[in-house]
């Protein structure tokens, strides 16, 4: 797979995220910290998924994926399928 098509992937992933996220009333503080609760800095993690550094965004990992979702409560598979529904 080209690396263009594995991060537009991911964004796609990240969107359908954000949609749960906002439709479940959650900021992306409340967010970072349910879904890496032992991290000192939930928080920069989630802006690391969103603003560029040196041009380029912090991927987004399978297990970070993971756990976004369950914090979400949230079946990883559905979001999956409901991102690559809206390509």
């Amino acid at each position: 797979m080209k690396e263009v098509l594995k991060v537009e992937s991911e964004e796609k992933a990240l969107a359908t995220l954000d949609t749960i996220r906002e439709s479940k009333g959650m900021t992306l503080a409340e967010l970072g910290r349910k879904a890496f609760p032992d991290d000192a800095a939930p928080h920069m993690r989630m802006r690391a998924l969103r603003v560029p550094k040196n041009g380029k965004t912090q991927r987004l990992r399978l297990g970070d994926f993971r756990a976004l979702c369950l914090a979400l409560e949230e079946d990883p598979i559905r979001v999956l399928i409901k991102a690559w529904e809206s390509c």
